[in-house]
């Protein structure tokens, strides 16, 4: 009797288990940003000269193609630093040719994990497209589990029937805002969505920073530990005890470290309101005028090398 309601529930979810995996295949197989960086990264990784890593102030603050050395952004919005660690040392055997490696530490940084966060459903496209596995929810490993069916619906229409790929970066990984919101109000939000008084993951990323420049420092890696601008409604409204964290740890390790590098640009006066996409993103022109700085300190780096 058990034995015949056992196949009789076979027979009844095989079809759905097979509606699910030719679901699950077509929404993977719809090309995006994580699957591209990772993609760009397999194929690309022994040319690559300078990696850059960081949340969305890196992703859409330094400009890859305006570096002039062969570059790639794999920055993403909301990346934290664990996952920036998770990307360079599942490459870094193959990163032959990786002169500076760009690690975007911005106020948040020393204190987030997108896996606490309110945009923790981004983890699945780490666990899909990285071939990571950073939780034990079943939805973080399926994208059909991760969205509504309205939203799985309209993916694939939009894709397999109206031709629309939804990469939103360019091809070195680098992601481009053009317009600008209100400059005050996403400020002052910003500043304090980013607060975190009880200081958590500090110490688990600083002993992952210490094993990256260890590792940098044998295969004569430089490290460039980057700051960008932001507007002064947001830059202003930090909490003070996060803020000195950053700058004495920053300041510490670019200070005991001959291949560590500090590029702070946080309350830099030389960055206008008309570069600024909000209170803390750049926006395209704000981004190349960025990205020049970067590729100086990077060309002075290299000349103060060379006259050794």
């Amino acid at each position: 009797m058990i034995g015949k309601l056992v196949k009789r529930l076979i027979i009844f979810l095989m079809p759905i288990l097979l509606v699910f995996c030719i679901v699950e295949y077509f929404l993977r197989a719809i090309p995006n940003d994580y699957s591209y960086k990772n993609e760009y990264l397999e194929q690309n990784a022994e040319d690559i000269e300078v990696l850059i890593l960081g949340n969305s102030h890196y992703y859409r603050g330094v400009l890859a193609e305006d570096l002039d050395i062969n570059s790639f952004n794999a920055a993403y919005i909301s990346q934290s630093l664990d996952l920036d660690f998770l990307i360079f040392n599942k490459y870094k055997d193959r990163l032959v040719n990786l002169r500076y490696l760009v690690v975007g530490v911005s106020f948040p940084s020393l204190f987030y994990s997108l896996e606490t966060s309110t945009e923790s459903w981004r983890l699945k496209n780490y666990n899909l497209y990285y071939d990571f596995h950073i939780t034990h929810n079943p939805k973080n490993y399926y994208e059909i589990l991760s969205n509504t069916f309205d939203v799985n619906k309209k993916k694939i229409i939009n894709y397999y029937y109206h031709n629309y790929t939804p990469l939103t970066q360019s091809r070195l990984g680098s992601g481009i805002a053009k317009k600008q919101t209100d400059l005050n109000k996403t400020g002052i939000a910003a500043a304090k969505r980013h607060t975190d008084t009880t200081l958590p993951f500090y110490k688990e990323y600083i002993k992952e920073l210490g094993k990256i420049i260890d590792y940098s420092k044998e295969n004569d890696i430089k490290i460039i530990l980057v700051t960008t601008p932001t507007y002064h409604t947001y830059s202003d409204n930090l909490n003070m005890q996060q803020l000195s964290l950053m700058n004495h740890l920053l300041d510490s390790l670019s200070k005991n470290n001959q291949n560590v590098y500090r590029v702070g640009y946080l309350k830099d006066k030389n960055f206008t309101k008309e570069d600024f996409y909000d209170g803390d993103h750049l926006r395209l022109q704000g981004a190349k005028k960025f990205t020049k700085i970067l590729y100086r300190k990077l060309d002075s780096i290299q000349n103060s090398i060379s006259v050794q």
